[in-house]
């Protein structure tokens, strides 16, 4: 399995999850679950997944604009935390839409919202864990592909400050123009 076919199922894993997850809540406030506070409801629903698919989009930009490398191998054991807590996390939130009627009934919230907010002490701990996962995978992954800098010289690598560097010491001439003002002064 390489990188790019872990990240794809990843990104498969959360767009597929989300879509089911937006057209039930589209569904839900179409229906009139929430009304006079559809707004608020929306406000509460679009961060519980969309961190993670920016963060994704994000790192899928950045690869189609990097040179390509050599294709690296995944870190199996990051790459399956990822995918087990993502499909968790998706499922435990599409359960946190489903059982808002028994909830109420049991007396847990007023209204839906209320339970919605009454979530987040579930939710924002297991998304939190899920984005320092995905962001483990995504980010680590996306800083070391592609191709490095060359440099003119082979088996050194460029540094983006060294001609400032090379320009701002002071030649030898300079440093014997400085010692000699020196001595006279």
């Amino acid at each position: 399995m390489t990188l790019h076919s872990c990240k794809n199922r990843l990104a498969t894993v959360w767009f597929v999850g989300s879509a089911v997850v937006f057209l039930f809540f589209l569904l839900q406030s179409a229906l009139g679950k929430y009304p006079g506070q559809i707004q608020d409801a929306w406000q509460w629903f679009v961060p519980t997944w969309l961190p993670s698919l920016s963060l994704m989009l994000g790192v899928f930009v950045a690869d189609a604009t990097r040179e390509p490398g050599k294709e690296s191998q995944p870190d199996r054991f990051t790459y399956k935390l990822a995918r087990a807590l993502s499909i968790a996390y998706l499922v435990v939130l599409l359960l946190t839409l489903l059982l808002d009627p028994v909830a109420r009934r049991l007396g847990v919230a007023d209204s839906p919202l209320a339970y919605l907010r009454l979530s987040n002490l579930w939710l924002a701990p297991l998304q939190g864990l899920v984005g320092l996962v995905l962001g483990a995978f995504f980010i680590k992954r996306a800083q070391s592909g592609g191709k490095p800098l060359e440099h003119p010289r082979p088996g050194v690598h460029a540094h983006p400050h060294k001609r400032f560097l090379k320009r701002s010491r002071p030649t030898q001439k300079a440093e014997g123009d400085l010692n000699s003002l020196q001595r006279e002064s």
